[in-house]
């Protein structure tokens, strides 16, 4: 589409280092994981990968030559890290410059998992398009793609599709979710409940010594483990087995970190049960 525009050779794309985009050939290209990349290989030419939150490295590696840039605001699978200020800046000004298509992947962030609608654009950040998917048909498969006016006029009728875009079931129960969310008063619940639970990760960090910094924003949040490389798949195993065993779920994102991602409608009430379960597993450890 992009190459189509600027010519041949303007086909690149740009990734960062533990970002996630999915499985399929094309997102796995862009997700810099040898996990995940090396029983797939050879995969798409042209990805590029640097550092995430890395401004300098990203001065120094865009240029005129890329088609797309594709980032997560909250790395949801590569540990939590939060983008910042900086570094969405810097994206949005060489994105300009360079005429880049700018791609904000909101699976995980999207809808308000993170306090409001997109991450990507509370934050500052000026995408071309957005991605939707996980919460957005509560549980159902159904995606979307949001895109502006630039791309609507790059993209021909009949160019892309899908199978699974909008079955009459799906869609519904989407809209559904949509009004839900989009509710008086419902975002700012959400960000009420996010920052309860800050305070009490916050206090359960100076109880125990085996978190070692709180990752993440809203209701995606993180605890990074004290571990080393040699105990920390057994200890993350460790802790989300006992949690599951007394009645809480919870992942891992990244190496050491513990993902918490509560349902939107928690209670402050089930927010301090499960805080409270985490902390006596790590007492226990």
């Amino acid at each position: 589409m992009w190459q189509g525009k600027k010519g041949d050779g303007h086909h690149k794309i740009l990734c960062f280092s533990q970002g996630f985009h999915g499985r399929t050939y094309g997102a796995l290209s862009a997700t810099p994981n040898p996990k995940y990349q090396d029983p797939f290989k050879p995969l798409l030419p042209g990805v590029v990968s640097i550092p995430y939150n890395d401004p300098k490295a990203l001065g120094q590696t865009l240029d005129d030559s890329f088609a797309a840039v594709i980032v997560e605001v909250i790395q949801g699978e590569g540990g939590l890290s939060v983008m910042t200020l900086e570094f969405a800046q810097a994206l949005n000004s060489l994105c300009q410059k360079y005429d880049i298509i700018l791609i904000a992947d909101e699976v995980q962030t999207g809808l308000g998992r993170a306090g409001d609608i997109y991450a990507s654009l509370a934050l500052g950040l000026k995408p071309d398009i957005i991605t939707l998917a996980k919460p957005l048909a509560g549980g159902l498969p159904l995606s979307a793609t949001l895109f502006n006016n630039k791309i609507n006029d790059l993209i021909e009728f009949g160019e892309h599709g899908t199978t699974f875009g909008g079955g009459p079931v799906t869609a519904a129960l989407g809209l559904l979710v949509w009004k839900t969310i989009n509710a008086p008063g419902f975002l700012d619940e959400v960000k009420k409940k996010s920052a309860f639970l800050d305070k009490l990760l916050i206090a359960l960090k100076e109880k125990s010594p085996l978190i070692r910094s709180l990752r993440g924003k809203g209701l995606l949040r993180g605890l990074e483990l004290a571990t080393t490389p040699a105990n920390e798949n057994e200890l993350l195993r460790q802790i989300i087995t006992a949690a599951r065993q007394r009645g809480l779920l919870i992942l891992r994102s990244g190496s050491n970190v513990i993902r918490i991602a509560p349902p939107l409608t928690i209670s402050e009430k089930e927010l301090e049960q499960g805080v409270k379960i985490i902390e006596e597993i790590l007492k226990s450890l």
